[in-house]
């Protein structure tokens, strides 16, 4: 009896170790399923926003009628530019960067891609934000905006 007892004693064992390895890999999956998605989709949209400006940029373009505004426009839509082809480079290196969590590499090479994608992230960012601050300086300038000084009479 007391091998029976034993017996079941290890495969009571044996089911709880298998439930919390189940349980570990239910929670890394989930883990790195929502930090693929989190990483990802602020590329996404700034991959997006850089493609609609570009658009919006485009009907700008009849409308230059001075040189400041084109090399505006044109610093413009290259900082857009720039920031989708960054975005571009990051999506393929993501995918380099998952597989070596994936095969649950700790190297170098893994280090170093976390770290160029951050770098990369944040490069792009600003090359999209410096778009956004010029195309609004072309906006306002297309916009003859002016400033009224009003004087009183004496």
């Amino acid at each position: 009896m007391t091998d029976d007892a034993e017996q079941a004693d290890k495969e009571k064992e044996r089911n709880e170790l298998k439930a919390y390895y189940q349980k570990d890999v239910a929670y890394y999956e989930t883990f790195l399923s929502a930090w693929i998605e989190n990483r990802m989709e602020k590329d996404k949209q700034i991959l997006t926003l850089s493609a609609l400006s570009l658009g919006l940029l485009t009907t700008l373009y009849d409308k230059i009628s001075s040189v400041s505004q084109f090399w505006i426009w044109i610093i413009s839509a290259g900082l857009f530019i720039l920031a989708c082809t960054f975005i571009l480079l990051i999506f393929k290196w993501n995918s380099d960067y998952i597989s070596e969590i994936i095969n649950d590499n700790d190297n170098p090479r893994k280090q170093r891609l976390n770290k160029s994608l951050d770098i990369m992230t944040v490069i792009a960012f600003l090359f999209f934000l410096a778009g956004v601050i010029l195309t609004f300086v072309l906006f306002i300038m297309k916009s003859d905006f002016m400033l009224v000084k009003v004087t009183g009479g004496s």
